[in-house]
């Protein structure tokens, strides 16, 4: 794995409406380039409360009415699809169903059934505010209103309940499961610290797959240090930061990969990094 960086303007910043993520690196030999700014966001619009229910989140669990009790001879045949003229049943959907998703959906139940064991144990509730507010500060966090966040959240088919039930409830019962037996030490509080409110580099990215050429983008950009987002257009293999010059999302203390993180910000405004 090879990289370069170039750096050129290094802040302390909040992280406030930033988005964050991971960087992602090509395998083989590879040159990152990376231009580093400023940069500062604010924290997004306050947004509303809204209660969303939620698996067992409540005093009450809530829990859907179970369907009345059918007897053999009653139980009908529900057909949901006819295929030139042969019909699909309820049950052969349902059976298709359990083969390709039901060890996934089964550990899922198993999971949730295991915390709210737990819970009632420990006497401990999450509520419908408790998981209403945990949306909203994740929307928060990143500086969109509520309605834009569980657009993003939900985007792939799930609906809010299922958002709000099978994710953010488990996370915070987790978290208040786990509160008395975690204490985190000075140094974990101290990376937490610099990763949310410590320096950002802003920079850009070139990434190629081989050693032999990132060599010789190194020594073009050493001579022409403002070519660096035409190169990356040209060159990059990481199509997401080649379509922007190679712009990529602001680099943070150990959020990352450490190396990369070491390599930038040791660098100077304007400096192309050696190949990494």
């Amino acid at each position: 794995m090879s990289r370069k960086i170039r750096h050129e303007a290094t802040s302390r910043t909040l992280p406030e409406g930033v988005w964050r993520r991971r960087l992602a690196w090509m395998a083989g030999a590879v040159v990152v380039l990376i231009a580093c700014l400023a940069i500062r966001s604010a924290w997004g619009p306050k947004t509303a409360r809204a209660k969303v229910p939620f698996f067992g989140g409540s005093a009450r669990a809530q829990r859907a009415p179970a369907d009345p009790p059918v007897a053999p001879a009653q139980r009908k045949e529900q057909i949901v699809a006819t295929v030139n003229g042969r019909p699909i049943s309820r049950q052969d959907l349902a059976s298709a169903c359990l083969v390709r998703f039901g060890e996934e959906v089964l550990e899922s139940l198993v999971n949730k059934h295991l915390i709210a064991y737990h819970l009632r144990r420990r006497k401990l509730v999450v509520t419908d505010g408790e998981v209403a507010d945990e949306i909203n500060r994740m929307a928060k966090n990143f500086g969109l209103a509520r309605d834009q966040w569980m657009k993003l959240a939900t985007e792939r088919g799930i609906t809010e309940r299922q958002y709000a039930r099978d994710i953010i409830w488990p996370m915070i019962a987790l978290r208040k499961l786990a509160a008395e037996q975690i204490v985190p030490t000075a140094e974990e509080i101290q990376k937490v610290y610099e990763s949310e409110f410590g320096p950002a580099i802003r920079a850009r990215l070139l990434t190629v797959g081989s050693m032999d050429k990132a060599q010789s983008l190194q020594a073009q950009l050493q001579a022409r240090p403002d070519e660096f987002a035409r190169m990356a257009r040209l060159h990059s293999l990481d199509a997401p930061s080649a379509s922007v010059g190679g712009l990529i999302h602001p680099i943070r203390r150990h959020l990352g990969d450490a190396q990369i993180e070491q390599v930038a910000f040791g660098m100077k405004e304007g400096e192309i990094s050696p190949i990494v």
